[in-house]
């Protein structure tokens, strides 16, 4: 910053006072308004808390006076009130329950459509134990979906025929090299 002095030119002591008094009342002008704003909050804050306080030692006498009067209007409300959430909660498992099935459905859809497909081109190959497995690996892929992400591999074990049908070797596997091609 340079020297007022080495300046010259009067207009420009002048703006650079202006532009420091602006900052100085910017500031100025910030704290008293956050002043006023907290002490206007505090003042709303005990009229609503003392309005709150004095409402609800209003409503639980009128509570109190209802239930020496007659408790039978409110045993019917708490019952009533038990009846509704317990039927609402029904409802919202049932709706949860419905969307879930309908999921499953879907997904066994797509699986059918998935067979179906890949038995199409199962026909042109020539190789039929590469398309077999990848066709199974497909059908492993699709049925994985219905996990929901949880299930990130899944394999066929058949009985092996080297053993007579005694052990069990695992023909196809997802993923495969299957899957990618």
């Amino acid at each position: 910053m340079r020297n007022i002095y080495e300046m010259g030119d009067i207009h420009d002591v002048h703006e650079i006072h202006s532009s420091r008094m602006r900052k100085h009342w910017r500031w100025l002008t910030r704290i008293l308004g956050a002043t006023v704003f907290f002490i206007l909050g505090a003042i709303a804050s005990g009229i609503i808390g003392n309005f709150g306080s004095n409402l609800l030692t209003w409503l639980w006498g009128l509570f109190a006076t209802s239930i020496a009067t007659n408790i039978w209007p409110w045993i019917i409300t708490i019952i009533v009130l038990v009846v509704c959430l317990s039927a609402a909660s029904y409802w919202r498992w049932q709706a949860w329950l419905l969307n879930h099935a309908l999921g499953t459905m879907s997904n066994l859809v797509q699986l059918d459509d998935s067979l179906l497909r890949l038995l199409a081109s199962w026909i042109r190959a020539r190789d039929h134990e590469t398309e077999m497995k990848r066709i199974l690996a497909e059908l492993l892929r699709d049925a994985s979906e219905e996990f929901h992400g949880h299930v990130h591999r899944a394999s066929i074990l058949l009985p092996s025929t080297d053993t007579g049908g005694q052990c069990l070797t695992n023909k196809v596997y997802w993923p495969s090299l299957y899957h990618l091609a």
